[in-house]
């Protein structure tokens, strides 16, 4: 990347300068996936959205975002659309996000998917032409395929978490409170030493050890100088889902 995008890209953190630095990443893209798997980085991960009046035919023209609210009783996927902002424009902005999947659709019901530990969703409407969305977290959001982009390596593993933690939220009592109200960087570490134990034993029977083994290491590594109580939690929390192990 050039210096000047970068700097743009570092905008993203300023809650005055980022509808502007979103804008300006999104000039010729529907949308666009920031800081992936390097929640290291100001500000953590993006992924920026563009909703315009009319498709431009250049790159992937979202229409609709869906993603997981922690709405009452239970949490529900939510989509938004151009339509549904103008339907109600005084909804509090930013948004939280559960961890799971996101959806961007184009008019032709084309789809790319990510997934992610959850984050919030912030909202600025830049001219009557475009409206920008901002999904920000403190964890990755990776590519779990579609019309426009691969799957990351990592969304095999992330997927595989959240496979398991819908069978405690179905039907173990007060596992989705808990989750919906847990901190993404929490589920994140939760993931981490999950994903650690698991690709632990696969090695152990294979011999082989998995290419993702070194970076779930250092963002281990990571959690435990930035934030030394969160591993410890993590691990309290899978034995309380009857994840551990």
């Amino acid at each position: 990347m050039v210096s000047s995008e970068l700097q743009t890209i570092a905008r993203l953190a300023e809650p005055a300068g980022w509808p502007d630095a979103a804008a300006t990443l999104l000039h010729d893209l529907g949308f666009s996936l920031i800081n992936s798997d390097q929640p290291r980085a100001l500000g953590g991960a993006h992924l920026l959205v563009a909703l315009r009046d009319q498709p431009t035919l250049r790159h992937f023209d979202t229409e609709v975002l869906t993603y997981w609210a922690p709405l009452e009783p239970h949490a529900a996927q939510v989509a938004l659309d151009r339509k549904a902002l103008e339907r109600r424009p005084a909804a509090p902005w930013p948004r939280p996000v559960l961890w799971g999947h996101v959806h961007l659709v184009d008019r032709l019901a084309v789809e790319n998917r990510f997934l992610t530990f959850g984050g919030e969703l912030r909202l600025a409407v830049i001219s009557p032409q475009l409206s920008v969305l901002d999904l920000a977290s403190p964890a990755p959001i990776v590519r779990w395929g579609g019309h426009s982009q691969d799957t990351d390596p990592l969304a095999t593993e992330v997927g595989a978490f959240f496979g398991r933690l819908i069978v405690p939220v179905d039907y173990q009592d007060g596992a989705e409170r808990r989750l919906k109200t847990e901190d993404p960087v929490a589920i994140y570490a939760a993931f981490l030493a999950w994903a650690d134990a698991r690709l632990d034993r696969i090695a152990a029977a294979s011999g082989a050890r998995s290419p993702l083994q070194s970076w779930i290491d250092r963002e281990e590594q990571r959690l435990r100088t930035t934030r030394p109580d969160l591993i410890d939690q993590a691990r309290g929390l899978l034995r309380e889902l009857g994840l551990a192990g």
